[in-house]
């Protein structure tokens, strides 16, 4: 069973397995944030019809691209996260899209392609605004400051 059916807009789903590795890379050391980004891709390669690898090679890209962030801005604060879920949404999709390119699965660089991948990174958003502060919630010890915007 899945979420995403009860929570789109004109056939648009969100993608939660990049939003919630884009959220823990923020959160934690590299070392961890890659283990969660390798462990989701891997989900996402078993399950989908995409050639192995895609989806852990792009998870793994978006987690080391996110885990700049660390340690370089106030956790408790969301607007960063939420800021950067668009850019991270877009670069995961892309890659992907790129390296199934790549490895024999044609498809057209269409209008209608990129709008849907824009559509799913606007979509992200609202998803960061729930994970976030969630896994801000589950990672900070229980003397650290309470989460703000």
């Amino acid at each position: 069973m899945s979420l995403t059916p009860y929570i789109s807009w004109q056939t648009v789903h969100p993608n939660f397995l990049p939003v919630a590795v884009i959220a823990l890379s923020l959160l934690k050391p590299f070392s961890q944030a890659m283990g969660w980004a390798f462990v989701a891709g891997v989900m996402l390669d078993v399950f989908s019809g995409a050639p192995f690898g895609v989806f852990t090679v792009s998870m793994l890209i978006v987690a080391a691209a996110a885990n700049f962030w660390y340690d370089r801005f106030t956790p408790s604060v969301i607007i960063l996260p939420v800021a950067l879920a668009l850019p991270y949404s877009l670069l995961f999709d892309v890659v992907s899209l790129i390296l199934q390119q790549i490895l024999g699965r044609p498809f057209v660089w269409s209008g209608s392609l990129l709008q849907l991948i824009f559509s799913v990174a606007l979509m992200n958003i609202p998803v960061m605004l729930v994970l976030y502060p969630l896994f801000y919630r589950l990672n900070r010890p229980a003397s650290s400051q309470e989460f703000t915007l």
